[in-house]
């Protein structure tokens, strides 16, 4: 694209052209007024200059002419006077139209006609056109300048001067600038043409005069006239450079802090669906969820069912970050759905229809998730559970000892051509605890980029002096055993300790009901 800053990439371009056009054209549009305004200052001091030129020949002349020249001052040679004669002949109202002409058309393009126009191609358009226009003025103005004081007259210093004055302020591309320039360099040639040589005195070789062919003064300035405009085309280069790197530098700045606030909003709605945490209650439950972005694609889940069981759902959206975070909005709607349209739903079923979900709506996004959803059955105490390809999860003996895992039992959720997914059912003692966590504590790399492993959490699990909240103890861990520089998001969950069953009391009436209970009384007491 024309005028677009080098420094993007071809793949980022589709992000910032049409951004990128908008402001070219802004800026563009201030530095065309800027352009016009420079060449109505100029215009009003060379006319200024001229007639000081003017009455400074006249007076010196008069002086002249009355002998009345400063003494002690030199006085000027024929060729001077000659000059400051051809100085004091000149048409000052023609000089001044002709000037004020050019002025006219600078503020006719830049201070009338841009005002109306707001795309870049016509804009570089008009502003050639007034380049044109000017030029064409300014040439006639030099021509006869040249015919009647005799003042030197030189192409190549004019076209110099247009263009580097054009590139000094308009921010186009070196190819845009030399738009103008050509029709100049047909007309300053034929100006040319029109002003007499210089009487110099020829030169003679062997008795025969030698002069410059105008073919080959046309030739050498042809040759000259790419060093005459590549100042201006580097700086055309230059400018559009720079402009570029800085809006795109000003553009990744203002979207960065723009996407921290969405993120930061994004996420406070993302943990909204989390569960609270439930220390105090009769299957107590925790979690400590540190994503490795601002949003993850860990989800925990927990409900308690009217029969007192609890249940918890863990679910690792492959990937993570935003696009993870989505495909976790979309399962915890249908989590809840589920939960309420049965509110004593077991676990194989729920995730049959995670698992039908998947298939039928994420997958066709290549979305895919592990899960592993539990029963936690306070007065069987037992766990029922399937673990559809996550990482196993641990039951954790009361006292500490070694965990017992739940290994994976089904396929990955979305999957095709999968067997319906089963349930296993274990028992769980009295101050058993279970705990499941995603692959981002097991798959966690320390600098040596070795993995924390599913030994060393086991290892962790079997301490006897384990703090209360586990969670937070082995999301810690893995802080510790990557440096803080995490990969993946970690995500620890715990349910329990289980406590012990209730005691089933044998009906009693009477006398014999009292003596049923006053063990317990006495105990208590």
């Amino acid at each position: 694209m024309p005028g677009y800053p080098p420094t993007v990439a071809a793949d980022e371009r589709d992000w910032f052209s049409s951004e990128y056009e908008v402001e070219l054209s802004r800026f563009f549009k201030r530095r065309f007024l800027w352009l016009a305004v420079a060449y109505i200052a100029w215009e009003l001091l060379g006319v200024a200059a001229v007639v000081a030129s003017q009455v400074s020949a006249q007076a010196a002349l008069d002086l002249l002419a009355n002998d009345r020249w400063p003494s002690g001052v030199p006085r000027p040679d024929v060729a001077t006077i000659i000059s400051l004669g051809a100085l004091s002949r000149l048409q000052t109202w023609l000089v001044i139209s002709l000037t004020l002409l050019i002025a006219g058309i600078a503020a006719l393009f830049g201070l009338v006609r841009r005002r109306a126009i707001n795309g870049r191609d016509e804009l570089i358009r008009e502003a050639s056109i007034m380049i044109v226009l000017v030029g064409v003025a300014q040439a006639a103005l030099d021509v006869y300048l040249g015919l009647t004081s005799r003042q030197s007259f030189s192409p190549l210093a004019s076209l110099f001067f247009w263009h580097i004055t054009a590139c000094l302020f308009l921010p186009w591309s070196p190819k845009q600038s030399l738009k103008p320039i050509a029709p100049l360099l047909v007309i300053y040639m034929m100006a040319d043409l029109m002003l007499p040589l210089p009487a110099e005195a020829p030169v003679v070789v062997d008795g025969i005069e030698m002069g410059t062919p105008w073919l080959t003064t046309a030739l050498l300035r042809t040759i000259s006239l790419p060093f005459v405009l590549a100042p201006g085309l580097l700086l055309c280069w230059l400018r559009l450079r720079r402009h570029g790197s800085r809006f795109r530098t000003k553009r990744f700045r203002d979207g960065f802090v723009s996407l921290r606030r969405e993120l930061a909003s994004a996420r406070a709605i993302h943990e909204s669906i989390f569960p609270g945490q439930e220390p105090d209650a009769a299957v107590p439950f925790r979690y400590t969820f540190r994503p490795a972005q601002d949003l993850g694609g860990d989800f925990p889940a927990t409900w308690v069912r009217e029969d007192g069981a609890r249940m918890v759902l863990l679910v690792d959206v492959f990937g993570h970050g935003l696009r993870s975070a989505l495909a976790v909005q979309r399962l915890a709607g249908e989590i809840e759905r589920l939960r309420l349209e049965d509110p004593l739903i077991d676990p194989a079923p729920l995730m049959n229809s995670l698992h039908r979900y998947c298939e039928l709506v994420l997958s066709r996004h290549q979305s895919y998730a592990t899960a592993i959803c539990a029963k936690l059955d306070p007065v069987a105490q037992t766990i029922t559970f399937t673990n559809a390809a996550h990482p196993p999860a641990f039951v954790r003996p009361a006292g500490g000892g070694i965990p017992r895992a739940l290994d994976s039992n089904a396929g990955v959720l979305g999957m095709p051509d999968q067997d319906p997914l089963p349930q296993e059912t274990v028992s769980m003692g009295p101050g058993a605890a279970f705990i499941a966590y995603t692959d981002g504590v097991i798959e966690a790399q320390n600098p040596a980029l070795h993995s924390l492993g599913l030994d060393n959490l086991r290892a962790t699990l079997s301490h006897r002096d384990l703090p209360v909240d586990v969670t937070t103890h082995v999301a810690s861990l893995v802080d510790s055993w990557t440096r803080g520089r995490r990969d993946d998001d970690v995500l620890v969950v715990m349910a329990g300790p289980m406590q012990p069953a209730p005691v089933q009391l044998a009906p009693a009436h009477g006398a014999d009901a009292l003596e049923a209970i006053r063990p317990e009384l006495i105990h208590v007491g």
